[in-house]
């Protein structure tokens, strides 16, 4: 384990860390500390939740199908 002294750097178990939080590397994913954009698994999420991709889908927070909804709606309202 290599650590610089005014703590920029760290190196643990091959992962590398930015004190300052802007960068981490772990599991060859990359984040960024104020959690603006975080990558899982080829999955790019907004912390705030206004926008999350999943499978190519579009999901608000809820979690729900902007797509299917919209559907939905139109659906009900030619009924």
């Amino acid at each position: 384990m290599e650590f610089d002294r005014n703590g920029t750097e760290l190196d643990r178990n091959g992962t590398e860390m930015d004190r300052n939080g802007t960068e981490l590397e772990r599991n060859g994913r990359e984040l960024e500390w104020n959690g603006t954009e975080l990558e899982r698994n080829g999955t790019e999420l907004d912390r705030n939740g206004t926008e999350l991709e999943r499978n190519g889908t579009e999901l608000e927070r809820n979690g729900t199908d902007r797509k299917a909804r919209q559907w939905n709606t139109r659906q009900y309202n030619t009924i």
